[in-house]
């Protein structure tokens, strides 16, 4: 195609007496003729373009061909031969500006034109050179061309399979590479496996979940310390879809491996690799929406739910035709066995002195919550069913000792948050408990149940034990992270009739609150969420009964004020008027 004729009108372009069409057909001439000179006579199909010419190719070529793939229409441009050729020719730069360039300008195409991606396919040229960038150790490179993907894969079926079995694909996640390049390749992957139209089924079928679950299995490696945490989060991210969820933790071994009672382990993992797990564990399953794992935890020791089957080859949406199997308890078994490590893990890494494993036990802990409190809105009772629950009847004590369990460990995470300091660990618990209480006024399909009533009892418990005092002291911290945590807990908290309670029996704190000069906090943002917490008492003053016990009728009426007039209202001063006088 480079050495095509110039002087001719490629087929497709257009009415060649249509102004706009003679400005793109002389912009094909361009390339054209650029392609010839740039392009080393004996290595057109093979070679990166040499890095001294490629600043050329960027300023004589890439700048011109913006226009067209602007214009309207601009997907009928890609199927030209002479367009491709530039195409390919700029992906094969060695110079980020240029291969990069063109991966935006496909990435837009892609994002405004219908049939752009099916183009781009077919045939597969401009294809394999954007997986030879993925592929490539640079990273400026690498990314431009794994966002083409991903924005490709978002709208054509068949694109993410085509990345799965290519052999570049997987010679680049294959042990002796770099590690940047296989990490990069491998979370490519699983990042397809939860945004592409081809779904998570084909990413299970290939050699990067193989390879990723691999990594995780193998545990810790002394060589490379970084490939298994990273190779972790790349699970992690595996785990947010619900067939991604069962299949790593009910088709493999890895967090039952792993997270293991005290009595029952044989070995440990350093703390900080364990909490890691717990970390992903339980953020997977709030992502996925998938509960069934905490029922050992609910405090009536009723089951959430059940177990999604998809990786035994039942139907996507986990329906079950004979209830449910002897599987599934062995599966509650396994969630109970690993729950329980989670929590002592958590509680050993609340006793560390080091600051950083305090604040990852903190979150840790305070997600499991946070997965308990989801779970119990689609709590559903045995009762009444034809084939009841045997472990929920045989082990009622193992779920109430759980909940103690995790209870016990919450209220240390409240000790933490309730500290006069301002480390990442106050921060890390300040934000858990607020988490975990939740904002009333957000979250949807509450529910009142016995199970939801006793939830409602720990979270009062836990502000009680952190004190409003305490959180007062927070939000007027001089570090931004501290005061917003401290926000976040007071705001949810005052958006339950307890909170409401807590808040206006401490001795000055609404009086403090309404003072617009001095009560928000030094924080930038302290005025917003001094606003926002303020706006959700006014609403729990609407609502909860028997508030007029705790806030009287005039500072109910100045709060209600300062909603209405907003954060950053300011009283206008009174106009001075100059009085002249006589003079001699």
């Amino acid at each position: 195609e480079a050495n095509a004729n110039t002087s001719s009108v490629p087929a497709g372009l257009g009415n060649p007496g249509n102004t706009k069409d003679k400005e793109l057909d002389e912009l094909m001439k361009l390339i054209a003729l650029e392609l010839r000179s740039d392009t080393p006579k004996s290595s057109r199909d093979n070679d990166r373009i040499p890095e001294n010419n490629s600043k050329q190719f960027s300023a004589r070529i890439l700048r011109p061909i913006s226009k067209m793939f602007e214009a309207k229409g601009s997907e009928r441009y890609i199927g030209n031969p002479r367009v491709r050729a530039w195409i390919v020719h700029g992906l094969r730069s060695r110079d980020p500006t240029v291969s990069g360039g063109v991966c935006r300008l496909l990435t837009r195409c892609v994002e405004n034109q219908v049939s752009a991606t099916a183009l781009l396919l077919e045939p597969n040229d401009i294809f394999l050179a954007m997986l030879t960038n993925i592929c490539d150790a640079d990273i400026e490179i690498s990314v431009p061309a794994s966002n083409l993907l991903r924005e490709m894969s978002k709208r054509n079926k068949g694109v993410a399979s085509k990345f799965y079995t290519d052999k570049r694909v997987f010679t680049a996640i294959q042990s002796g590479e770099l590690t940047e390049v296989r990490l990069r390749t491998l979370e490519l992957g699983a990042s397809l496996s939860v945004s592409s139209r081809d779904g998570p089924k084909p990413y299970f079928a290939s050699d990067l979940f193989k390879t990723t679950l691999k990594l995780v299995s193998r545990g810790p490696d002394t060589w490379d310390p970084l490939l298994w945490p990273n190779a972790l989060e790349i699970l992690g991210e595996t785990m947010r879809t619900p067939q991604g969820f069962d299949k790593v933790f009910n088709g493999s071994s890895v967090f039952q491996r792993f997270l293991k009672p005290r009595k029952d382990r044989l070995e440990d993992l350093p703390l900080s690799d364990r909490l890691n797990l717990v970390h992903h564990l339980a953020l997977s399953s709030r992502r996925s929406r998938q509960l069934a794992w905490i029922s050992p935890l609910t405090p009536t020791g009723r089951r959430i739910g059940a177990f999604n089957n998809y990786s035994d080859g039942s139907n996507s949406d986990g329906d079950r035709s004979s209830g449910r199997s002897s599987n599934e308890n062995e599966r509650h078994g396994d969630a109970y066995s690993v729950l329980t490590a989670a929590l002592e893990t958590c509680q050993e890494g609340l006793a560390s002195s080091e600051e950083t494993v305090q604040a990852m036990s903190s979150h840790g802990l305070c997600l499991i919550a946070t997965c308990l409190r989801d779970g119990i809105r689609e709590v559903t009772d045995s009762k009444g069913e034809e084939e009841k629950l045997s472990s929920v009847e045989q082990e009622p004590r193992h779920a109430s000792g759980l909940y103690e369990m995790l209870k016990k460990g919450l209220l240390g995470v409240a000790e933490i948050a309730g500290t006069n300091s301002s480390g990442q660990a106050k921060v890390a618990s300040l934000v858990g408990l607020a988490n975990v209480i939740g904002n009333k006024y957000e979250d949807k399909n509450d529910v009142d149940n016995e199970d939801s009533r006793i939830l409602s009892t720990l979270h009062e418990l836990l502000v009680n034990r952190v004190s409003v005092k305490s959180i007062a002291d927070s939000i007027q911290s001089p570090f931004e992270d501290t005061a917003t945590a401290g926000y976040t807990l007071l705001r949810n908290a005052a958006t339950h009739g307890w909170g409401l309670e807590a808040i206006a029996v401490t001795p000055g704190f609404i009086e403090t609150l309404l003072d617009r000069e001095k009560g928000a906090g030094s924080s930038p943002k302290a005025h917003e969420w001094r606003f926002a917490t303020l706006q959700a008492l006014a609403k729990t003053l609407r609502i909860h009964k028997g508030s007029e016990r705790y806030i009287d009728g005039p500072t109910k009426e100045r709060l209600l004020t300062f909603v209405r007039q907003g954060p950053y209202y300011k009283e206008r001063a009174a106009p001075q008027v100059k009085v002249a006088t006589a003079t001699r």
